[in-house]
């Protein structure tokens, strides 16, 4: 691209405009005061030091070099349309008309003419998706007339339509240097640069410089949110829906995204009253929200009783919504969360999980989805096995399996992973080096699932894994396809999901209660290892000791690093029974993710314990480099009823840290407990909340019980890490349930 400044900033001393375009607004303004003084570019130095102040939230000094700049060099157009933009936000119609006709005088009417023309014809070739032809248009232009920044908006425009995301960030960024407050390039330059990166840290500053010029900027406001959601940071998102709902009232997205934001918070009457405004203000999208609705349970609950009001609810409604007509879309795009926080109500959840899928499966042709090849005659070679998840990366799934996808015989399988996420850490990293892959995170995430499962059925798979399904919208609502005539699900999300097309759910001898299969709508299938392969923290030795924490050696410290919203009302009587019964005993939790939460244990547990609920405390995530940091300081770590620690079991035991735990039927509740089988330890096992208490608190204050169980446990817990058995058993039941499709049967047990 030919230059097109109209001041000359390349006479500035130093990479000043560099400097600007890339946020270094105090060096920039540096170099551009060292320029005024010695009298080199000043106008251009005046404006852009107008540029720097417009950034950096000071409009009105911004304001006023905007005018020194004009004063300077009153010939150049681009300091009347800046202050014409600034006087316009802040209510100066009359003002800002007469700086933009004076900006427009300083053009050449003849070239002014041709530009407009040339703009015009542009604008018509973007109406019809001709971006090619629109982009030569406005370069045209550009070399004629002083209007840059529209036109840069413009061609800008052009490159991000054309997904030439790294072009179209170079002009944005080249349009506000023309013009700092031209607030529309700052939306898309925000998308961009997110696109580029998948770094929602480095889009955030260009939205909230934006939002500092004029507060009530939509589109940059909206998009804000959305960055903030994907964050996990409901609240952040949620003050910024909230404003618009209340500011622009006609952006009604905003309405259904403040009751998403809220109802993660906990906000549920609120949640419901807006999911309400959005459903009248869209008729069309009424079956979704009503699933929203349906699904809206606290994450932290107030009461036991609450638990219950809330799971007899949901299962109330979904009875009653089996008759419903419903109508979806697309359902990963319309749906703004999947069932998640009924199954920490400590119930069973076949049925409602049952339920969930019925209705969903009515409401949309796409969750009828049909591979084609499935009616074809199969091709001969390895068998195709496909393994989807969002997760298979530097999370709790990815770090308990992609060990064991890495030892799956190739020799057998032609293995290919779907990943649904777009993250790229090192354990995405790896399995792209060794698999095949797809991603149909963008497909998905776009409102285009059926580009998605187009991807999937070109792979002709004959097995298709799922090692976990019910965090997410992507996998849940991919799952509902037959994408491969044998489809699988294991134990990592330990939940039914109540599809009928997924055929086995796999989990472990040492995980499931004899009745297990009332649990599962899928064919349940046992394995004796506990199908995880996790890598061992050997020898770590946190440089922290707890008097870093703030604790001394005489407190008796009951960890539980543990979600917030696995803290169940029923774990708090176990809470209060530790800290009766010892008087030395912390309880330490670690804070939420979601600040609101914290607040609502504290006042739950106000009500449950108030003598002595000053001595659970909540541990800063950001003092540490993990949870194993913590582990080394614990006494012991409680392992929460109806949901049990998975990987922070594996953590705690791998540095000899003993964990009480409590198992339920579910096999959510059960985890610990089978590691402990494994292991061939019983101690830490309790079999009802008293024993609970008597476990937790004999270990923790008797150091020689302590020390013995730690030590027994750093003994034996290597069966559960760096174990190649679950590759094992894993490829053997993918060839038997694949050998048993073949002929036409299906897998009762497996060995």
């Amino acid at each position: 691209m030919s230059k097109r400044y109209f001041y000359k900033f390349d006479e500035l001393p130093g990479n000043a405009v560099e400097l600007f375009k890339q946020g270094n607004l105090s060096q920039c303004i540096e170099i551009c005061e060292q320029a005024i003084e010695e009298e080199t570019a000043v106008a251009a130095a005046f404006y852009l030091i107008g540029g720097c102040s417009v950034r950096a939230g000071e409009i009105e000094l911004a304001g006023k070099f905007f005018s020194l700049a004009l004063n300077a060099r009153p010939e150049i157009p681009n300091p009347y349309f800046a202050l014409s933009i600034l006087n316009n936000y802040h209510g100066d119609r009359n003002l800002s008309l007469s700086l933009h006709k004076k900006g427009l005088l300083r053009a050449d009417p003849v070239l002014l003419k041709k530009t407009n023309v040339l703009y015009d014809e542009a604008n018509f070739l973007v109406s019809q998706q001709e971006y090619e032809e629109a982009v030569e248009l406005i370069e045209e232009a550009l070399e004629m007339t002083p209007f840059l920044a529209p036109l840069l908006r413009r061609l800008g425009d052009c490159y991000h339509d054309l997904k030439q995301f790294e072009r179209a960030e170079e002009v944005y960024r080249e349009c506000l240097l023309q013009n700092p407050v031209f607030i529309e390039p700052y939306r898309n330059l925000a998308v961009c640069v997110d696109k580029i990166h998948h770094d929602p840290y480095r889009a955030i500053p260009i939205l909230e410089e934006a939002l500092r010029i004029w507060d009530k900027y939509t589109e940059a406001r909206y998009y804000l949110g959305e960055l903030f959601r994907r964050l996990d940071k409901p609240a952040e998102a949620y003050e910024h829906y909230r404003f618009i709902t209340e500011n622009d009232p006609d952006y009604t997205e905003a309405y259904r995204r403040r009751a998403d934001s809220i109802r993660d918070i906990g906000g549920i009457e609120e949640a419901i009253e807006y999911y309400n405004i959005y459903k009248e203000k869209n008729p069309s999208r009424e079956s979704s929200v009503k699933m929203d609705i349906a699904f809206s349970i606290p994450p932290i609950l107030d009461s036991k009783e609450e638990a219950e009001e809330y799971h007899d609810k949901l299962e109330n409604t979904l009875k009653e919504y089996q008759n419903d007509t419903f109508s979806i879309v697309d359902p990963a795009r319309d749906i703004r969360g999947v069932n998640f926080y009924s199954a920490y109500l400590g119930k069973n959840e076949r049925d409602i999980q049952k339920m969930t899928a019925n209705i969903f499966r009515k409401s949309s042709p796409l969750l009828r989805y049909k591979s084609k090849h499935l009616d074809k005659p199969r091709k001969e070679g390895k068998i195709r096995l496909g393994i989807f998840s969002c997760s298979l990366k530097r999370h709790s799934v990815g770090r308990l399996l992609y060990r064991t996808i890495l030892q799956l015989p190739r020799d057998v399988f032609d293995i290919t992973i779907i990943f649904g996420d777009q993250t790229n850490d090192e354990i995405v990293q790896i399995l792209k080096g060794q698999f095949n892959w797809i991603n149909v995170h963008k497909s998905i995430s776009e409102g285009h699932m059926q580009e998605a499962q187009e991807d999937v059925n070109a792979l002709e798979l004959d097995i298709l894994y799922y090692p976990d399904i019910g965090m997410d919208v992507q996998s849940y609502f991919m799952a509902y396809s037959r994408f491969a005539p044998v489809q699988i699900v294991s134990w990592h999300h330990p939940l039914t999901t109540g599809i009928d097309t997924i055929d086995y759910t796999i989990s472990s001898k040492k995980f499931e209660v004899e009745e297990a299969q009332n649990h599962f709508t899928e064919k349940l299938i046992l394995f004796e290892s506990t199908i995880q392969n996790f890598e061992r923290i050997r020898n770590y030795k946190c440089q922290k000791t707890r008097q870093d924490f703030g604790f001394s050696d005489d407190d008796n410290l009951y960890g539980c690093p543990q979600s917030s919203f696995k803290i169940h009302p029923d774990f708090d009587d176990i809470f209060k029974g530790i800290l009766e019964k010892d008087p030395k005993a912390l309880i330490l939790l670690l804070e939420a993710h979601k600040g609101p939460w914290d607040e609502a244990l504290k006042k739950r547990f106000a009500k449950t314990m108030p003598d002595v609920m000053d001595r659970i405390r909540f541990l800063d995530r950001t003092t540490i480099t993990g949870v194993h940091d913590y582990m080394n300081i614990f006494d012991v770590s409680l392992d929460p009823p109806h949901w049990s620690g998975g990987v922070t079991s594996l953590e705690a035991f791998s540095q000899g840290c003993p964990v009480i735990t409590l198992p339920s039927p579910y096999t959510r509740a059960r985890l610990t407990y089978g590691f402990y089988l494994e292991m061939g330890i019983e101690d830490c096992i309790a079999s009802t909340p008293e024993e609970y208490i008597d476990i937790a608190v004999k270990v923790a204050s008797d150091r020689k019980i302590r020390k013995d169980i730690s030590e027994r446990i750093l003994e034996k817990c290597d069966v559960l890490y760096d174990n190649p058995e679950c590759a094992i058993e894993l490829a053997e039941f993918f060839q038997l349930a694949f050998e048993a499709h073949q002929k036409g049967e299906k897998i009762e047990s497996f060995k």
